[in-house]
């Protein structure tokens, strides 16, 4: 029991340290280059100013072309973070790493240990995954 713990532990920390250069290191550094990064960046701060976490706006027109949950969790980072690039992209970059961590745990429990590390590894090295976490 010990020893598999010990192993599952490795295994985070090889998958976090993948994760961490292909999904944090540099977030902040290139400006928001995306029509749709900064209409979601725009968004969350339009809700942050106003206090209202309800109703998404843009420019104050009403927008519902993504789930709150993306603005709430920008929200969260700028009061964190300060309104900037890194700030906008943190959420996506946990989201891909929680991804990358529950097919891990999920190729483990229904195949093996060694499984699940493949698995971790080959969803963290996706290239649509990794500009997903990037933006």
């Amino acid at each position: 029991m010990i020893g598999q713990l010990n192993q599952r532990g490795w295994h985070y920390a090889l998958l976090f340290a993948l994760a961490g250069v292909l999904f944090f290191a540099n977030l902040g550094g290139a400006s928001l280059w995306d029509v749709d990064e900064g209409r979601n960046i725009t968004c969350a701060f339009e809700m942050m100013m106003s206090g209202n976490w309800v109703v998404p706006t843009f420019n104050a027109n009403l927008r519902t072309d993504k789930p709150a949950l993306l603005y709430w969790m920008q929200i969260l980072s700028f009061r964190a973070f300060g309104v900037n690039e890194f700030a906008g992209r943190l959420p996506s970059a946990l989201a891909a790493l929680c991804t990358v961590l529950l097919c891990y745990e999920l190729a483990r429990s229904m195949f093996s240990r060694t499984t699940g590390l493949f698995a971790g590894v080959i969803v963290a090295t996706t290239p649509m995954l990794c500009g997903a976490a990037r933006f």
